[in-house]
């Protein structure tokens, strides 16, 4: 997968002012830290978007998820979405790519490397 530049915020609406307006893809995560340093991520769930504040803001209420799962997860624990910019013509093979990778906990959808793939 090529280098990209992961950034995150807490999966609270209020926290989206900080996630841009642009198309991306997405990590929602827990993550165990210790001394405010991330030192593990247990990927929960993965996507792509047109625009990643909306999408965070969509997955911060429970009311707007559509995956009983992610909803669940978010009661249990504290997630951080983390999320990346991508161009719009990279987000289908960026996301397989990257779901491909982590296998997020609670992702519907499941890639799996086929024989073109390297």
């Amino acid at each position: 997968m090529n280098e990209l530049n992961w950034k995150h915020s807490t999966l609270l609406h209020g926290a989206a002012a900080r996630v841009p307006e642009r198309p991306g893809l997405y990590v929602i995560a827990a993550t165990r830290r210790a001394a405010s340093l991330p030192m593990s991520l247990d990927p929960i769930y993965a996507g792509r978007t047109e625009n990643l504040r909306r999408r965070l803001i969509e997955h911060a209420d429970p009311w707007r998820e559509h995956n009983r799962d992610v909803t669940a997860a978010m009661l249990a624990q504290d997630l951080e979405f983390w999320f990346t910019e991508v161009p719009k013509e990279q987000l289908t093979s960026l996301e397989r790519e990257l779901i491909r990778t982590i296998n997020p906990a609670v992702n519907r959808v499941r890639y799996t490397k086929g024989a073109h793939d390297e």
